[in-house]
């Protein structure tokens, strides 16, 4: 990963062009299955950026939400639009954005974990490749 930066900002530090850059990048490596909702659900959270020079190669988000169980509010990380760029595939993006993801969602939220399964490119998940490989969740 040498000449590869992680950087790691919430929504809102992030420029038009680096969101749509993201989004484009999510789109592609979802083959079509990633749409404007899908989307909607990635922003106003922590966002960590793989970058190749000045290109984002590797995108995943992590947005806080508040669940409700027995009169107590927990709060806990949706992990949101996890994708790495097709021919960059196989390097350990993934596991880098996953792992920074992870780190995020146990700072500062009371669950410690993400409360559904993460959007995750099959191409980049753990295993990927192996029987099975990633399930899609919405």
């Amino acid at each position: 990963m040498t000449g590869t930066t992680i950087t790691i900002r919430h929504t809102s530090a992030l420029s038009g062009p680096e969101l749509d850059a993201a989004r484009l990048l999510v789109e592609a490596a979802f083959d079509g299955d990633f749409g404007a909702d899908d989307w909607e659900h990635a922003l106003g959270g922590m966002h960590v950026l793989v970058f190749e020079g000045h290109e984002i190669v590797g995108h995943g988000a992590v947005v806080q939400r508040r669940l409700l169980h027995a009169g107590r509010a927990l709060r806990c990380g949706y992990i949101e639009a996890v994708a790495v760029r097709a021919d960059r595939r196989r390097r350990g993006y993934g596991t880098v954005i996953m792992e920074e993801l992870e780190r995020i969602v146990r700072g500062p939220m009371t669950s410690g974990r993400s409360a559904r399964r993460p959007r995750v490119s099959s191409s980049t998940a753990p295993g990927a490749g192996k029987s099975g490989g990633a399930r899609h969740s919405r």
